[in-house]
């Protein structure tokens, strides 16, 4: 089926697109990463710490154009790993370190368009497990996401856009353990913009998941919602819903949906924003959870740049009985200084429980880098340490990592 949906879509836009002359705007940026690194606990192990000497390599190009009859952002890279001692580490497959991500749009801005898009990353298999954004293999894998997304514009009144679309999304993982899916949605959006700047909207969803691992469910979503800048400094989104979920051979499900996010300008260098979402998603292994997530930031620009996030999340499993609770932040400041050269220091916590089992973990790093931009080349110095303190002890480690990386782009 993937192939078939992905062949046809491509042969839609070649068929577009061949006749074009002009193609407007063109912008292609070849790039190449070198990074060399000392990571003292390449396994994340709690005991028994590995060392070693990576060498990284990521050659990649960017592909930008804009036309009238499509629209293409292309960013692809390959991210090659060599281990000094540890070569069964090594990651050269092209299969495993591609990545990838494509934004198709095709007839932009008319009444019968088209959105493609086609992701390729590296994805956590299980966030109740040791993990850190600097190691590539341990708790994680590639993920391939294909989301195409076919839709009708009536355009009757300026005042009033309704969208009659349908949507079709596949994730594809490299491991045995990921939940390998595909869904296939028919939506209706209709959207009314009123005289004091607020637009309202209305929408419903029918959905068909079918799953490799966790059960097979129906979903119909129907929502209302809102935006209004209140002031020039205050601006207001909000949403409000329920969802049906309907399963193979489980029984049904519902709950609420909901957004909101209030953004706030304190003055033209200080920024807040406070978000809340609650809704359902699916994850990597064990099938959909119904999520309530809270959000808030705090942005500071004068002679440096102070960013504050906070977060606080409830993920309630449906096939079963796992519930997980976080909540943390992080701050980053960013300082420049003479002859374009930055220092870039950085901070986050995580305190997570994990139920039924009533387990503990706490989570924290700290790190650096002091980059110096060149006209094609970024020359960078750096420095991580992080920590996974769980009540499980074989889930503990700590974690120091140093590189210097050269980042040239052509």
């Amino acid at each position: 089926m993937f192939r078939i949906v992905y062949a046809l879509v491509s042969l839609w836009i070649l068929l577009l697109t061949c006749p074009v002359v002009s193609w407007g705007r063109m912008n292609i940026e070849p790039r190449l990463t070198l990074r060399e690194e000392y990571n003292d606990n390449i396994y994340l192990d709690s005991e028994n710490e590995e060392s070693d000497f990576i060498t990284t390599a990521i050659p990649g190009i960017s592909f930008l154009m804009d036309s009238n009859y499509l629209n293409l952002d292309l960013d692809y890279g390959l991210e090659f790993r060599l281990y000094s001692d540890n070569n069964d580490g090594d990651e050269t497959d092209i299969n495993d370190i591609q990545r990838i991500r494509l934004q198709a749009d095709v007839m932009p801005e008319r009444d019968l368009t088209m959105t493609i898009i086609d992701e390729q990353d590296s994805v956590a298999i299980d966030e109740r497990l040791r993990i850190s954004e600097e190691n590539s293999f341990v708790n994680k894998t590639n993920r391939n996401r294909l989301f195409v997304n076919p839709r009708y514009h009536f355009r009757a009144n300026p005042t009033i856009d309704a969208v009659l679309g349908y949507q079709y999304e596949r994730f594809d993982y490299a491991s045995s353990e990921g939940d390998d899916s595909e869904r296939h949605s028919g939506t209706f959006d209709l959207t009314k913009k009123l005289a004091n700047r607020m637009s309202l909207s209305l929408g419903y969803r029918a959905a068909w998941h079918d799953a490799l691992l966790s059960e097979d469910y129906d979903r119909q979503d129907v929502h209302a919602g809102f935006a209004y800048p209140i002031t020039s400094k205050l601006t207001i989104e909000a949403g409000f819903g329920y969802a049906w979920i309907s399963y193979v051979d489980e029984g049904d499900v519902g709950n609420s949906m909901v957004s909101a996010k209030l953004d706030y300008d304190f003055t033209s260098r200080l920024k807040g924003s406070v978000g809340y979402v609650e809704d359902y998603a699916d994850s990597v292994t064990d099938g959909l959870y119904h999520s309530k997530a809270l959000t808030a930031s705090l942005t500071l620009e004068r002679w440096m740049t102070a960013a504050l996030a906070l977060h606080g999340s409830q993920n309630e499993y449906t096939e079963s009985s796992r519930e997980d609770r976080v909540y943390g932040g992080g701050l980053t400041l960013t300082m420049p200084f003479p002859k374009k050269v930055n220092l870039v220091l950085r901070g986050d916590w995580a305190s997570l429980r994990y139920l039924p089992e009533d387990v503990d973990v706490e989570r924290y790093g700290v790190g650096g880098a002091l980059n110096w931009m060149l006209r094609l080349v970024e020359l960078s110095l750096g420095y991580s340490y992080r920590v996974d303190d769980s009540e499980i002890e074989v889930d503990d480690y700590r974690n120091n990592i140093v590189y210097v990386q050269s980042a040239f782009r052509f």
